[in-house]
């Protein structure tokens, strides 16, 4: 049986970025993602990448390195240029994605969008959330309509979609 699975802003070949992730050279930092992505994922399963593979072409040829079937939400770091080669290495490539009632996007939705779908499954943020404004002069509070599945949300491995949802039901239920 075959699993779903999400992990955003992976970043690869991105010296900035794998700098900021603690590592001093972007191969160690790819290595890792490597590692960590096929430790879970295998070579029937599906992971839905909401954005931001690299910023530039020559890192997405590390794509053939990892297990599973890819469906890409393009990120703003997704550039235009580097659209062709990426549908070389997955099996799909939009602007958002629909899956059992969620809505998955690079960048979070409106909340005026969210009236249609169960939740917003999101990256762009890293190692931020959302949040809300419930009342003028109250503290802002966790928007628990979205889930952030940047790498530093889900320890630097893809989520399955399954431990997504209770994750969302709990929050959403107070559990």
């Amino acid at each position: 049986m075959s699993n779903v699975y999400l992990a955003a802003d992976l970043h690869l070949g991105h010296k900035g970025v794998a700098g900021w992730r603690g590592y001093e050279d972007f191969r160690d930092h790819d290595n890792m993602i490597i590692k960590n992505w096929n430790s879970v994922v295998g070579k029937n399963d599906t992971v839905i990448i909401p954005g931001d593979l690299t910023m530039s072409k020559k890192p997405i040829d590390t794509l053939r390195l990892l297990n599973g079937r890819k469906i890409v939400v393009g990120g703003n770091h997704d550039t235009r240029e580097h659209t062709s080669k990426i549908l070389e290495y997955v099996d799909g490539y939009v602007g958002a994605y629909e899956y059992k009632g969620y809505i998955i996007t690079h960048i979070p939705v409106h909340p005026m969008c969210l009236d249609r779908y169960k939740g917003n499954i999101h990256g762009h943020l890293h190692e931020k959330l959302v949040f809300r404004q419930p009342m003028f002069g109250s503290k802002p509070i966790k928007d628990h309509r979205y889930f952030n599945v940047s790498l530093e949300q889900i320890e630097y491995k893809p989520i399955a979609f399954t431990a997504l949802v209770e994750r969302f039901n709990e929050r959403l239920h107070g559990n």
